[in-house]
């Protein structure tokens, strides 16, 4: 390609515009054509597509990628990228998936635990033993379950063992990382690990074990909130923050719990709509109010399932678990929700719900003691704000009825209209009661 002065090609206009952006330099214009994709012109495009299909294929097959590399002349590594390219997935069976994490054969699978539902919903979870280690491996398709809330669990768990709070850590695979593709039975599936965990998951509801491990959460959830993690993805279990059509796949537990009370109510007792609508405008009151103060409240990264976790011989915690349905969540919220479950197994271990609370005083005192105790031993090691203390009572509300009284409720009156009137009336009264004086139990 031979050199020509532009004075000498272009119109004296153009020419003039081109100094002021090109003056001195030496400049290539291409012709017209279209261009071509990188090797569409001789062909080899082709011939790799052609290749990387076979190695797909073989591998799938039950071919290693190490035996695959040798066949090939490539590195393990480049068929590691080949066979678990996101561009094309093929179907792979749990043997296959095994094979992100290591190309030894394994001594034994396990499946522990499988949830495949019409609705859409598929979880697998099995324990894979190697000479060396045993891996709890993962494959679901569940809207918790994406790459992104992975990558950020991964994270939440190392900035909890860091801070010295025990959690069982995620295993990347064989390149580096913690959340995998996989189409799995006929869905696009993700794949994670962990560590198997060792140790018992059962709480102990016997007083003789003391319930060492019950104030040593409250410690860690403290020190976790205290933290102030931050992370974009929200927790399954943050159902009192609005949510926003960029998010359709959350659900407002809450909201739905009551909803359904609503349907049950029609269906059963539609006399009492009435008192269910009256309950409605006090639950919006709270609700109202709760939002008002929501970008003010301290948030911070969580674990997701608050009763999955392990516990030594000695009744002691040893490792906080289940991080899936994790993530951002307002510190008030996850205390609370903590509080209240604990305050369940200090009187029994038993869901307490206005089935027996109605008709019950001492159980419902015995109740409002245990969570008011959880909530000020918190209080001795996290530093609420005012904005939390302002909006703990609502927080309260929402979790009294999205937690305790719906279940049941239908069961529980059989019929009887009486037994209905008064538990409308009892959940109306706690919703508009201020039965708890918060700001003497969260303030230092």
């Amino acid at each position: 390609m031979k050199y020509e002065n532009a004075r000498d090609v272009l119109p004296d206009e153009l020419f003039k515009e081109l100094q002021r952006y090109a003056a001195g330099k030496l400049l290539y214009v291409p012709s017209p054509e279209a261009r071509l994709p990188w090797g569409a012109r001789t062909g080899y495009r082709r011939q790799l597509e052609a290749r990387n299909g076979e190695i797909r294929k073989r591998f799938i097959e039950g071919a290693s990628t190490d035996l695959l590399a040798d066949e090939y002349f490539l590195t393990p590594e480049t068929v590691k990228k080949i066979v678990y390219s996101r561009k094309e997935k093929y179907p792979m069976e749990l043997k296959n998936i095994i094979k992100l994490y290591s190309n030894e054969q394994p001594i034994s699978t396990d499946v522990v635990f499988e949830e495949d539902r019409e609705d859409g919903l598929l979880f697998v979870t099995a324990d894979v033993a190697f000479r060396e280690r045993t891996i709890r491996l993962n494959v679901c398709d569940y809207v918790f379950g994406s790459e992104a809330r992975i990558e950020q669990a991964a994270r939440t768990i190392e900035a909890y063992r860091k801070a010295g709070i025990n959690a069982l850590p995620m295993i990347p695979d064989a390149n580096g990382r913690f959340a995998s593709e996989a189409s799995f039975r006929g869905r696009e599936c993700t794949v994670f690990a962990t560590e198997r965990p060792d140790t018992e998951s059962d709480c102990p509801i016997d007083e003789a074990a003391s319930f060492k491990w019950r104030d040593e959460y409250l410690d860690a959830a403290a020190k976790i909130a205290s933290l102030g993690l931050e992370g974009k993805e929200k927790s399954a279990f943050e159902f009192y923050e609005p949510l926003t059509a960029a998010e359709p796949d959350c659900e407002d537990y809450v909201l739905e719990y009551f909803h359904d009370l609503k349907n049950d109510v029609e269906r059963v007792f539609p006399e009492m709509l009435g008192k269910i609508s009256d309950i409605n405008r006090v639950f919006n009151e709270n609700r109202r109010a709760l939002y008002r103060l929501w970008d003010k409240l301290p948030k911070s990264c969580f674990n997701g399932e608050i009763n999955d976790f392990g516990i030594d011989a000695d009744g002691r915690l040893k490792e906080i678990r289940e991080f899936i349905d994790g993530g951002r969540e307002t510190n008030v919220c996850y205390l609370f929700r903590l509080a209240f479950w604990l305050a369940d197994t200090e009187i029994g271990g038993k869901r307490i719900n206005a089935c027996t609370e109605v008709y019950d005083k001492e159980l419902r005192e015995a109740r409002l003691r245990a969570l008011c105790r959880n909530v000020g031993y918190i209080a001795q090691r996290y530093r609420f704000t005012d904005e939390e203390i302002e909006a703990a009572p609502y927080v309260y509300k929402n979790k009294l009825l999205s937690t305790h009284y719906y279940w049941e409720i239908i069961r529980f009156a059989d019929g009887d209209e009486k037994k209905m009137a008064n538990f409308c009336d009892f959940l109306e009264r706690r919703l508009r009661s201020n039965e708890i004086d918060f700001g003497a139990i969260m303030r230092r």
